[in-house]
């Protein structure tokens, strides 16, 4: 299933979808490790050492980490190649969190609905 929110203009001038497998790969071969990824690791991390989290920020928080949900559909191969391993960590290390704060939410319990603004 593609997700079309991602479309993204590459140095070629193309448009891509990087929420398909196609526009994954293609982002991944025109990205250089150092541009794309370090910018999405410093924005996450800036903004998870703040003692309060706001909407606005919960907010670029989430939109990381949709863009790292993207590209994971790229190839494994390209996707370990072009992805720095630090980027990697600061996207496993917010899906953990993000599970253990939800598993243990009695909201999410009883309706199964995650309070998303409260995973921060």
């Amino acid at each position: 299933m593609e997700n079309t929110r991602y479309m993204v203009k590459l140095s070629d001038g193309r448009s891509m979808n990087i929420g398909s497998n196609h526009g994954a790969n293609a982002f991944l071969r025109a990205a250089s490790k150092i541009d794309h990824f370090s910018f999405h690791v410093n924005q996450i991390n800036g903004i998870r050492r703040k003692k309060r989290i706001n909407d606005i920020d919960s907010h670029k928080i989430i939109k990381h980490i949709e863009f790292f949900n993207s590209i994971a559909r790229a190839d494994p191969d390209l996707f370990r190649e072009k992805v720095p391993q630090s980027e990697i960590k600061c996207w496993l290390d917010f899906i953990v969190e993000s599970i253990k704060k939800m598993s243990t939410d009695s909201k999410w319990i009883s309706t199964g609905l995650p309070a998303f603004r409260d995973i921060f």
